[in-house]
C-alpha cells in the first residue's frame, strides 16, 4: 500500500509527539511506581498479544479495560507512557508489524489515553473518592474522550489513504464503535478500585475477565460468520435458478462496494451495502422464467 506523502507526515508527526512527551516529562514519574507500571504494561502487552481476527478487517482484543483503568489511575504522562509502551510491544509481538505501523498504533493509542486521562482528572475523577455519585461523570467521559481521540488518528489515516471524506468516516466510527467500546467501562472501574484500595496486584484481576471478553468477540464474529455463509447459500441458489445470472450478484457487490467507498461510508455502512447487493434478486429463486 503506498502511504501520502500527508498520510506519512501525519504518523511521524503523532510519533514524534508521543516521543517528545514521554522525553520530557517521563522523569517525573516516581521510581516506587516503577512495578506497578511494568505489571500494567505486562497486561496490556498480554491483552493486545491475543487478539482475534476480523473477516472485514483489522483485530479484536480485549485491552480497552484496560486502558480506561490506567486513565483512571494514573496522571496522563504515566498513563501516556504505560499505554504507548504497552500496545506498541503487544503490536509487534502479535503481528509482526513493521516498525512504523506498531509506533504509530501505540502512539496514538498514548495520546488518546494521555487525553482520556487529563479529561477524567479535570472533572475531579479518583478511584478513591467515597462519593461514588460524583464519579459518575468524569468516569464516563474520561473513556469517551479516549474513544474520540483514537478515532479522530485512524479516521484521518483511513480517510486520506481511502480518499474519503475525513468528518462523515470520523462521525462514522464515533457511531459504529464508541458505545460497545464502552461497555468494558464497568470492569475497568473494578479493577482501579482493587488497585487502589486493595493491592496494586490485583490489577492482575483482569486475567480472569480477558477470557470472557474475547469469547464474546469470537461469538459475535462466528454469529456474522453464519449471516454470511447464509448470504452466500442464497446467492448460490438464486445463480442455480437463473443460470444466465452467473456471478451478476457478485459483479454487482463489488461495484456498490466501490460507489460506497467513494462515497465514504463506514466499514459496517459498506458491509451492509455488499449484502443488499447480493441479494437484489434473491426473489427470482425458483422462477423458471
Amino acid at each position: 500500500m503506498r502511504i501520502p506523502k500527508d498520510v506519512l507526515l501525519f504518523v511521524l508527526l503523532i510519533i514524534a509527539l508521543c516521543g517528545t512527551l514521554i522525553a520530557a516529562f517521563s522523569s517525573r514519574i516516581s521510581p516506587n511506581l516503577f512495578p506497578q507500571l511494568t505489571l500494567l504494561i505486562v497486561l496490556i502487552v498480554a491483552a493486545s498479544s491475543l487478539t482475534i481476527k476480523d473477516p472485514s478487517g483489522g483485530v479484536l482484543t480485549s485491552t480497552g479495560t484496560l486502558l480506561y483503568s490506567v486513565m483512571y489511575l494514573f496522571d496522563p504522562i504515566t498513563a501516556l507512557v504505560i499505554a504507548a509502551v504497552g500496545y506498541t510491544i503487544g503490536n509487534t509481538l502479535s503481528r509482526g508489524w513493521v516498525t512504523w505501523r506498531a509506533f504509530i498504533n501505540g502512539s496514538q493509542i498514548g495520546l488518546s489515553v494521555a487525553f482520556g486521562a487529563l479529561v477524567y482528572n479535570l472533572l475531579g475523577g479518583d478511584p478513591r473518592s467515597p462519593d461514588l455519585g460524583s464519579q459518575i461523570i468524569p468516569t464516563l467521559l474520561g473513556p469517551i474522550a479516549h474513544q474520540i481521540a483514537n478515532n479522530f488518528f485512524v479516521s484521518f489515516f483511513f480517510s486520506r489513504v481511502r480518499r474519503m471524506p475525513f468528518l462523515p468516516s470520523w462521525a462514522g466510527f464515533q457511531r459504529e464503535i464508541l458505545w460497545t467500546n464502552l461497555l468494558g467501562v464497568p470492569a475497568a472501574i473494578l479493577i482501579a478500585i482493587l488497585y487502589v484500595r486493595v493491592h496494586y496486584l490485583m490489577a492482575s484481576a483482569f486475567l480472569f475477565v480477558m477470557p470472557f471478553q474475547l469469547w464474546a468477540g469470537r461469538l459475535y464474529l462466528a454469529r456474522r460468520d453464519v449471516y454470511s455463509q447464509v448470504v452466500e447459500s442464497l446467492v448460490r441458489a438464486g445463480e442455480l435458478s437463473q443460470r444466465s445470472a452467473r456471478g451478476h450478484a457478485r459483479r454487482v457487490a463489488d461495484l456498490s462496494v466501490t460507489i460506497g467507498r467513494e462515497l465514504g461510508l463506514i466499514e459496517r455502512q459498506i458491509e451492509s451495502l455488499e449484502f443488499a447487493a447480493l441479494l437484489h434478486d434473491v426473489g427470482m429463486i425458483g422462477l423458471d422464467d
